[in-house]
């Protein structure tokens, strides 16, 4: 199982957009994609989690089965689930996750008992972290194989780059491995915007051509919006606006799993 963590130190990236689209792009595949909601807002869970009565439900096949909440993840004596077939599972979001922070050392602990359980299961794991940095999150990038920050492209998130860094290269002192930074992700690019133009120029300019800035951007778009809404991928829609968003959507995951299948944790 390939453990991949979306995260950034500030709310309203995409990221919770980008996390579901990318269980949508591995399920797609067959892949066997196991979903962890670390976010108390529970953003992810309310759009992936299978309601109780939606066996007649056409978005079914992008639906998840819910498996427990990711607050026991936490825990001592944690029993993994049934092995499951191709699709999405999730581990969803809840309010006993902010007990979290008070118990961070014996926490962190349980959650890595719990995904050395749950790797031989599943193909992929996408965690979705919290907007704000915390122990749910330094916990996940603990575990994690592959990192992913959405940036947006406000002059605020700009100068916030250094301390990301600087967050990532704290949990790495923390572990036994390197943690692979597959890199930052221009996200909620307004087009036009002069500043997050010019931003996005510069940031091209400092980092363009190498391994910490994606070959590409996630544009503001009202698909990526009804795709939430619809609680399916982007790309399955067949409003015509909607197609450009998935092909960049999907251009995007096709670098993810190039970088991963180059630098194979």
């Amino acid at each position: 199982m390939k453990t991949v963590v979306i995260n950034n130190e500030k709310g309203g990236v995409g990221k919770t957009m980008i996390a579901v689209h990318m269980a949508w792009f591995f399920a797609e595949a067959d892949a066997r994609v196991l979903f962890i909601d670390l976010d108390v807002q529970r953003n992810a869970s309310s759009v992936l989690a299978r309601d109780k009565d939606a066996a007649d439900d056409a978005n079914l096949p992008w639906q998840a089965r819910v498996v427990g909440e990711a607050a026991s993840l936490f825990d001592e004596g944690f029993n993994p689930p049934a092995p499951a077939g191709p699709g999405i599972s999730i581990y969803v979001g809840s309010e006993a996750l902010g007990t979290i922070d008070s118990r961070f050392e014996s926490a962190a602990a349980c959650l890595r008992t719990a995904i050395d359980a749950l790797h031989p299961l599943y193909d992929f794991c996408i965690i979705d972290t919290p907007p704000t940095w915390g122990s749910k999150n330094f916990s996940a990038l603990l575990i994690a194989d592959y990192l992913i920050a959405p940036l947006q492209l406000e002059q605020f998130a700009m100068d916030g780059i250094n301390s990301l860094l600087s967050s990532i290269a704290s949990v790495e002192e923390a572990r036994d491995t390197d943690l692979t930074f597959l890199g930052l992700l221009p996200s909620m690019f307004q087009s036009n915007s002069a500043i997050q133009k010019a931003n996005l120029k510069n940031l091209v300019a400092n980092l363009g051509g190498t391994d910490l800035l994606f070959p590409g951007v996630l544009t503001v778009r009202q698909g990526y919006v009804e795709a939430i809404h619809n609680r399916a991928p982007v790309w399955t829609s067949k409003k015509t606006a909607a197609a450009e968003a998935g092909r960049e959507m999907k251009m995007i995951f096709k670098v993810i799993v190039d970088r991963m299948l180059e630098k194979k944790a």
